[in-house]
């Protein structure tokens, strides 16, 4: 039974190719719980001879499958983890390497846990160069989600992908990796498991970080310089996201349910405010005797603005209503 893929994105890595999947191959859980699919964008190089060999000669479960490179990478892991039969989803698409108990540790602790856990993080550490091999270096990167989650998700140093399973159910449910996104597709995506069509208040055991004594993801330190134009087209999209993570956190701290929640309730803000002003025919008069009762008389006003009126919006959720300051 395949309980977890590991989805290796590939782009003339011939240089990487082999460490990560030794470290795929070193895996101590069973070997029927896992399999390897290799998404290739294209490779010039020896990346794909490199991949057939090598599961070839191990007997690894899986194969390799070629992409468009139009696809760009978010395409791609879409094709990968659609292609996988694990429930679990292991996501390289960079210089990495899995420590040996990494797979089993995440499925031993979430098999306790509910099927509201998106994803399951764990410790990580850098990978620097040292000669022509890369040695794990630096300080542990102990990772922490807190409830709820949204800032975290979109921090300077927020955990890197690989770091984490991810459910291939909530993969499917959004929708799978943005493709919209080149360079901050990531942080988006985890951003919409944590407001899956669920009470954002209920948002503590979506991300859940697997305890251990050591790391148990190491990633490849950047090495190239970055184009100052992907520089800036991630803090474009880098910026969207934060807003987004602050539109959620407002959410969350409102008591609102959800995006879909938030946009029903815009649509019938005006209805609302009809009804509270006894425009619609139906029955307010409960809404208007609270809001007499709860407001003094010389400060009972309404808003003029065209608009429909936020403090009755306001009163009718939260059964109070700030007055308006006289003059």
């Amino acid at each position: 039974m395949t309980k977890a893929s590991v989805v290796i994105l590939t782009r003339n890595s011939e240089d990487w190719l082999i460490d990560v999947l030794e470290s795929v191959g070193a895996q101590t859980c069973p070997r029927d719980w896992l399999e390897t699919i290799i998404i290739d964008l294209g490779s010039t190089d020896a990346t794909t001879a490199l991949a057939r060999f090598y599961l070839a000669r191990h007997g690894m479960r899986g194969g390799l499958h070629t992409a468009d490179p139009a696809m760009g990478l978010a395409g791609a892991m879409n094709v990968g983890w659609q292609t996988a039969a694990g429930d679990w989803i292991q996501v390289i698409k960079s210089p990495g390497r899995l420590a040996p108990d990494k797979i089993q540790v995440q499925l031993d602790f979430v098999a306790q846990l509910s099927q509201s856990t998106r994803a399951v993080f764990s410790n990580w550490q850098s990978l620097q160069k040292n000669g022509k091999v890369w040695l794990a270096s630096g300080p542990v990167n102990q990772v922490a989600i807190p409830a709820p989650p949204y800032l975290r998700l979109v921090a300077p140093h927020a955990p890197p992908l690989g770091a984490a399973l991810l459910r291939r159910q909530a993969l499917a449910e959004v929708g799978g990796f943005p493709e919209a996104l080149s360079f901050a597709g990531d942080e988006n995506l985890l951003l919409r498991f944590a407001g899956m069509h669920e009470n954002t208040r209920a948002s503590r055991g979506r991300f859940v970080v697997a305890p251990s004594a050591a790391p148990l993801y190491f990633e490849r330190e950047a090495a190239a310089r970055v184009p100052p134009l992907r520089k800036a087209k991630f803090a474009r999209e880098h910026l969207d996201n934060l807003m987004i993570a602050r539109a959620m956190l407002r959410d969350h701290q409102l008591g609102m349910l959800t995006w879909r929640k938030r946009a029903k309730s815009r649509n019938s803000a005006p209805r609302v405010c009809a009804i509270l002003r006894g425009t619609t025919g139906e029955r307010s008069s409960n809404a208007r005797d609270c809001y007499a009762r709860s407001t003094p008389a010389s400060s009972r006003r309404r808003c003029n603005c065209p608009r429909p009126c936020r403090r009755e919006i306001r009163h009718l959720r939260l059964g109070g209503c700030r007055p308006k300051r006289p003059g």
